[in-house]
């Protein structure tokens, strides 16, 4: 499982953000865009206990921090995605 360090929620089912720091920004990189697809499965699975429309896709703002240097990232993650990684 990833620990995401920051998000961001809309009530009462979406997260909007990710946010990490890392060492080393290629680390970084490849934790947020995990976390994105985590966090698209967990909208998900909520957006169903809420009895609500499941997304075919969600584009997940991600901010990388290494030392002093911050990343922008728009992640696009569909269900097609998300069917192939499946969390536990």
């Amino acid at each position: 499982m990833v620990d995401i360090d920051v998000c961001l929620l809309h009530p009462p089912t979406i997260i909007l953000l990710v946010l990490a720091k890392e060492v080393g920004i290629h680390m970084a990189k490849a934790k947020v865009i995990a976390e994105a697809i985590v966090v698209f499965q967990v909208n998900n699975e909520q957006c169903m206990n809420w009895r609500l429309a499941q997304l075919h896709s969600m584009m997940i703002l991600c901010i990388t921090m290494s030392n002093i240097y911050f990343m922008f990232y728009l992640v696009s993650i569909s269900m097609d995605l998300s069917n192939a990684i499946q969390m536990d």
